[in-house]
């Protein structure tokens, strides 16, 4: 008769070992399942802040095409003199020294930092200032979203922009369109437009091009 309760008793202890065998195998299993998925939900977002990003450069140069491109409609009759003129001022006309600091005028595009908007309907530049702190950096070249759904780098609310928060927010990009010239190369300017984002790790895009003033010859 002891014998069979200690049969019982060992048969239990067993069962209530293969249980917590079986737990402890489950637990794991399942750890490393919500691991996989956290690391796919991190990738797809990642893919897509990169997406995003690159996008967002492009536009940065796109923008900067536009305005050359404005300067040769609205001053077609001096496409050497105009083609870079920042604000569209005409004073530009028939005068080679336009922004030339020696002169009083500094209405060219410099070479610099900027962040670009719209007003009335037309592309402008706003001088920035580079930090190498993120956050000074981010506060100076910020990427809003406005109430219409479009980027944008002026006006740009303080609240972040998230999953249900798609207009009037503030996105976790920076942009900076840099402008440089070449001492040997007339009637070009070098654009480069960089896109940074601090997601668990510092991330950046960078686009550039040459844009050159090509119908000055016609």
């Amino acid at each position: 008769m002891q014998n069979i309760k200690n049969l019982i008793l060992w048969h239990r202890g067993s069962t209530m070992i293969e249980l917590m065998a079986v737990l402890a195998i489950m637990g794991l299993g399942i750890a490393a399942l919500l691991q996989t998925i956290a690391g796919w939900l991190y990738y797809a977002k990642d893919t897509e802040n990169n997406i995003k990003a690159i996008n967002l450069a492009r536009e940065g140069i796109e923008w900067m095409i536009n305005i050359r491109d404005t300067n040769w409609l609205r001053f077609s009759s001096d496409k050497a003199n105009c083609w870079k003129v920042d604000w569209y001022l005409a004073a530009c006309i028939g005068n080679a020294n336009y922004g030339n600091n020696t002169l009083g005028l500094n209405n060219n595009v410099q070479s610099g930092s900027y962040v670009i908007f719209s007003q009335n309907g037309a592309w402008f530049l706003s001088g920035a200032t580079v930090d190498p702190s993120w956050d000074i950096y981010k506060n100076n070249f910020s990427v809003g979203i406005d109430s219409a759904g479009f980027y944008t780098q002026t006006g740009i609310v303080s609240t972040p922009c998230s999953s249900f928060l798609q207009a009037s927010c503030k996105t976790v990009f920076a942009r900076e369109i840099q402008i440089a010239y070449t001492a040997t190369q007339t009637g070009t300017m070098q654009v480069t437009s960089t896109v940074k984002w601090l997601d668990r790790r510092p991330q950046s895009v960078t686009i550039d091009t040459v844009l050159t003033n090509w119908k000055s010859n016609f």
